[in-house]
């Protein structure tokens, strides 16, 4: 049987909060595993993917507008630190530094291509959620019968399983959800047909040194964006 599995390269489980995030989190979790299976310990902005892609706390963001954001580039997590409110975009000076970004990506609908692909790396996808997934604990998830429809939501496919019949999620709901964070979603529910590969460009767009002036004007950019 064939399985593949990221975990141990996967990143601490993030928490998106009261924000329709989704699709950063997915996305980022994503590209920090790839670059973690390279040796590189990165942690980049949802923040600065979500409300620099055109997101919306309340409304979400799509997720084609996401990816097409990470093109341009994410920045650190420190140079622009995640909460959950609506936010401007507005990243620290020179974010550039340190930043990682995609080359491309590609949508992926062959289930055997998708498992070809898992075996190389993780993927990002988008998911039906029905009321009883919301209180998933372990084990292989299913939708019940008139189980109520509630979203769609985006998380990272760090696997799978055929033994299982079951594709492994990592959520961005906090460790206290699911198997630490993570679940089994069984083939051919949820309306996971579609997956997004991504290459990730493995180099900083710019290398990480920051000047005493820099981390001032960063300061005085975090002041800014809690004023609005």
């Amino acid at each position: 049987m064939s399985r593949a599995d990221w975990r141990k390269y996967c990143p601490p489980i993030r928490d998106q909060g009261a924000c329709g995030s989704c699709t950063a989190f997915g996305t980022i979790g994503v590209i920090e595993t790839v670059l973690r299976k390279l040796g590189k310990e990165v942690d980049l902005s949802e923040a600065h993917l979500f409300f620099c892609g055109g997101g919306s706390c309340q409304f979400g963001a799509s997720l084609y507008d996401i990816l097409d954001q990470a093109e341009n580039g994410i920045c650190t997590e420190k140079c622009w630190p995640y909460e959950a409110r609506q936010q401007r975009c507005i990243p620290c000076w020179r974010w550039r530094k340190g930043a990682y970004r995609i080359r491309t990506w590609k949508k992926l609908m062959d289930e055997e291509e998708i498992k070809e692909v898992l075996k190389r790396k993780p993927l990002v996808s988008v998911m039906a959620v029905y009321q009883s997934f919301l209180h998933y604990r372990r084990g292989i998830y299913h939708p019940l019968k008139n189980d109520p429809f509630v979203g769609f939501h985006c998380i990272a496919v760090v696997g799978y399983d055929d033994e299982k019949q079951a594709w492994l999620i990592r959520n961005s709901w906090g460790e206290e959800w699911g198997m630490n964070g993570y679940a089994w979603v069984k083939y051919d529910t949820c309306l996971m047909y579609a997956m997004y590969e991504l290459e990730v460009d493995p180099r900083p767009i710019e290398e990480p040194r920051f000047s005493l002036l820099e981390l001032l004007v960063n300061f005085l950019i975090r002041i800014i964006r809690c004023l609005h």
